[in-house]
């Protein structure tokens, strides 16, 4: 189970008073708490895409939370923990000068869990070639790379920060069959998006941020029950 408990995520930031530079700080985050179990797809939306992946760097450790802890499975998510979780951020963060079977070498090296086999098929599923290099990649191709590899490692957990952007109607449907070929049914899925319409169908619930706090949580099967959409619940919580 991931478990979020974020108090506050305090950040400094430089504005501009009467033609000074004045450091000052502002929570970021603030009151943010709750439990993901194994097998959910849970989608997380704001009003302000800075909040979600602020949010998925805090999960992953990437970024200190100034008060607040979050656990995977019961403990903090430290070295240790990072064969159980994979974070896909979305910026093309991949060495340029590689190729993917470069890159199934050096995972299979870091992580005893990288699924080769998976890998394989993703890249044949994207029409990727192995020996092509990063940087003669479109960036498209360089998205799909770096969810295969997230896809691939093996982890329990997986986080994925704005899939969708850059990406067309058919393109994105195809990243969501990416996404979710071959998922186990305790696997794991966040996806930090507010491309609502392209995950609604296959997201167990919603979480939305706005102004850094929670606004909702809600699953699917009850806005269902309800009669409700994930964009009528915004608009409610917005207006």
């Amino acid at each position: 189970m991931l478990d979020v408990n974020i108090v506050y995520k305090h950040i400094k930031c430089i504005n501009i008073f009467r033609g000074i530079d004045v450091l000052e700080g502002v929570n970021i985050l603030e009151k943010i708490y709750f439990k993901i179990e194994p097998g959910e797809i849970v989608g997380v939306l704001d009003n302000n895409s800075k909040y979600k992946t602020v949010l998925l760097k805090c999960i992953m450790n990437l970024t200190e939370i100034s008060f607040g802890e979050v656990l995977l499975d019961g403990l903090p998510i430290r070295e240790e923990a990072y064969k159980n979780i994979a974070y896909i951020s979305g910026n093309r963060s991949l060495q340029r000068n590689l190729s993917p079977l470069e890159y199934e070498k050096f995972y299979r090296n870091l992580h005893t869990g990288f699924n080769i086999e998976r890998f394989n098929e993703l890249l044949n599923f994207l029409n990727i070639p192995k020996s092509k290099k990063v940087k003669s990649m479109s960036k498209k191709e360089q998205k799909e790379l770096e969810i295969a590899i997230g896809l691939s490692k093996g982890a329990k957990y997986t986080l994925i920060n704005e899939p969708f952007l850059d990406l067309d109607i058919s393109e994105r449907k195809k990243l969501i069959n990416l996404i979710l070929s071959k998922r186990k049914s305790d696997d794991t899925i966040i996806i930090a998006t507010n491309n609502v319409e392209d995950i609604e169908n296959i997201i167990s619930r919603a979480i939305f941020l706005r102004n850094g706090r929670m606004a909702f949580d809600v699953t699917m099967k009850e806005l269902k029950d309800k009669g409700e959409s994930i964009y009528d619940i915004i608009s409610k919580k917005v207006t």
